[in-house]
């Protein structure tokens, strides 16, 4: 599986990109930004991809 990292700027990118995510039945989990990468609205969205899946 791959995973990827969206920060964002606001928690409206946040909620928006969630309602994507959901609606197109991806698997992914809101949480705060690692310790290393701060910034913005403090929120980030990991995604975990199945392989084949990552151009979806």
């Amino acid at each position: 599986m791959t995973e990827f990292l969206f920060l964002f700027h606001s928690t409206v990118g946040v909620v928006q990109t969630r309602k994507a995510l959901q609606a197109a039945g991806m698997i992914f989990r809101v949480a705060d930004i690692p310790r290393d990468l701060r910034g913005g609205c403090g929120l980030c969205i990991w995604l975990t991809c199945p392989p084949g899946e990552e151009m979806r």
